[in-house]
């Protein structure tokens, strides 16, 4: 059994119409990491997929999509995590534990926007 993975629900937006069906959500599922479960329902797709912690998460995907020939920007959001730094993507402590906060004064990202969350 491995600890450092955890299944997680995913947003997937900017999806076209025409890419909105269950084998396209069991494609891009696979694309990120192990898939577990989709959901294609309207204007929305979901999919349920098995993470490692220890790596950064993946803010999008940028791809050539054949059914409308053109590339597009997929937007990734993740549902319901609990201790994860929006400043550096990490899952393992939340902001406010942060050792490496790039908005420190002495850092030099001090002026960096963050990466991840609001």
């Amino acid at each position: 059994m491995n600890f450092n993975e955890v299944s997680f629900w995913i947003q997937i937006w900017n999806v076209p119409v025409a890419c909105m069906t269950e084998k396209c959500a069991i494609f891009l599922g696979n694309l990120i990491r192990v898939l577990e479960d989709t959901k294609v329902s309207g204007s929305r797709m979901q999919f349920r997929v098995k993470i490692d912690v220890k790596i950064l998460l993946q803010r999008g995907l940028h791809m050539f999509m054949t059914e409308v020939s053109r590339e597009v920007s997929l937007l990734l959001q993740y549902e319901y995590l609990l201790d994860f730094c929006y400043d550096n993507g990490i899952i393992r402590h939340q902001y406010k534990e942060c050792t490496k906060r790039r908005n420190e004064k002495n850092n030099p990202y001090y002026l960096a926007k963050k990466k991840y969350g609001p």
